[in-house]
C-alpha cells in the first residue's frame, strides 16, 4: 500500500501528463493519495510533538512531586523536633496547674456565696 502512495505521490510531483491522457479516476486517486499522505503527516507530526510534551511533563511532575516530598519531610521533622516537645511541656504545665486553678475557683465559690449572704443581711 506504502509504495502505491508513494510512487503516485512522485507521479504527481514529476510529472505533468497532458490533459486528454487524464481521467476523472486517475485524478480522483492522485487527489486522496495525496490527502492521506498529508493526514499521515500531520498525525505523525502530532505524534512527536505530543511524545516531546508528555516527557516534559513527566518530568516536570516527577520534580513536582520531589519537592512535595521535601516539603513533607521538612514539615515532619519540624514537628518532631520542635512541635512535639512544645505540646508535652503543655500537658505537664496544664497538669501542675489545674490544682491551684481547682482551688482558685472553689476559693471564688466560696467568696461569691459569702458576698451574696451579706447582701441578703443588708438589705434586711
Amino acid at each position: 500500500m506504502w509504495p502505491q502512495y508513494i510512487s503516485l505521490a512522485a507521479t504527481a510531483l514529476t510529472a505533468s501528463p497532458a490533459p486528454e491522457t487524464v481521467n476523472a479516476g486517475e485524478i480522483f486517486q492522485l487527489i486522496t493519495s495525496a490527502l492521506n499522505l498529508g493526514v499521515l503527516g500531520v498525525v505523525f507530526w502530532l505524534f512527536i510533538n505530543g511524545r516531546l510534551h508528555s516527557s516534559d511533563e513527566l518530568e516536570h511532575e516527577r520534580e513536582a512531586r520531589q519537592k512535595a516530598e521535601q516539603q513533607r519531610d521538612d514539615a515532619l521533622e519540624f514537628t518532631r523536633d520542635q512541635v512535639t516537645p512544645l505540646l508535652s511541656d503543655f500537658v505537664h504545665a496544664t497538669g501542675s496547674l489545674l490544682p491551684i486553678l481547682q482551688a482558685l475557683v472553689t476559693r471564688l465559690e466560696l467568696t461569691g456565696r459569702e458576698d451574696s449572704s451579706r447582701h441578703e443581711r443588708d438589705r434586711r
